[in-house]
């Protein structure tokens, strides 16, 4: 990090729009980014969250190295945060993009890097009381937030993700950056994205489908034969046009050896089909 002139937080930033861009194949990404604005003298005293939205928008393809696309997450960075003391609302005015009912103008996905919640407040001759309201429902369909500088975690709509879904995609977040600074170099299309437990059960798993030796010498029209006498609604073939299942693909086959013989063509003889 010392080395790129990097910071956790630009680094997390480049590894998350890796992950969106491997996810959507996407190379025009806007991910959103909240900035403290507090540099009015109107509000130098004032209590309060004086927060604006920016909008990081980055460009990134399979070529992008890990370390291309750190770069432009840091300039993006500069760039928008130059600019905090436009309202997001006004961005939005001039962008002037198609709105849709349910989903965020711009941006989808949000980042930020907040601390630790606390509930203990200490404040000279004060006492407080933690009211435990409930949080919010999301603004974003998805926000990741770097806690500490160390630790990820999400917030997201319950009604377009499920738990698991996020809880991968956190994790193919840390696979991506435990693998991006340590080859940065390499590119974003070829950093590996599964964890090793996601790699063993989907290469291995999946494929135990246990010892087939024993059907090495039996010719494939006979395991088919056999298919289709024991799941004969089992789909077997898909097209565009329809499917067809095991049995239906069987009677077919019957018919077409069938219509062959009935031509005189027979086990020895040789023919051409098209």
């Amino acid at each position: 990090a010392r080395i790129h002139r990097a910071t956790p937080y630009t680094i997390v930033l480049a590894g998350l729009a890796t992950v969106l861009h491997r996810y959507t194949e996407a190379t025009d990404l806007v991910i959103g980014i909240p900035a403290l604005v507090r540099d009015a003298s109107e509000v130098e005293g004032v209590w309060g969250n004086f927060t604006n939205t920016l909008a990081l928008r980055l460009n990134v393809d399979g070529q992008t190295t890990f370390l291309d696309l750190l770069g432009r997450a840091r300039s993006a960075f500069f760039e928008a945060y130059d600019n905090r003391d436009i309202p997001f609302e006004t961005v939005i005015e001039r962008v002037a993009p198609q709105r849709t009912t349910g989903r965020s103008p711009l941006f989808e996905v949000m980042f930020a890097a907040t601390r630790p919640v606390t509930s203990e407040l200490s404040l000279a001759g004060t006492t407080t009381t933690d009211l435990g309201l409930p949080n919010p429902a999301p603004m974003f369909d998805l926000a990741i937030d770097l806690v500490d500088g160390a630790a990820l975690a999400a917030t997201f709509r319950t009604d377009k993700y499920a738990p698991e879904f996020i809880q991968q995609v956190l994790e193919h977040l840390a696979t991506v950056l435990a693998h991006g600074v340590v080859n940065p170099e390499c590119s974003v299309r070829d950093l590996p994205l599964l964890t090793d437990q996601q790699r063993q059960h989907i290469l291995c798993d999946w494929n135990a489908t246990g010892d087939t030796r024993h059907l090495v010498d039996i010719p494939l029209h006979t395991l088919f034969e056999r298919q289709a006498q024991q799941n004969p609604n089992a789909i077997a073939v898909v097209t565009e046009d329809g499917q067809l299942s095991y049995g239906e693909l069987d009677v077919l086959a019957g018919q077409l050896v069938s219509s062959i013989r009935s031509l005189g063509i027979g086990s020895g003889t040789v023919s051409y089909t098209h």
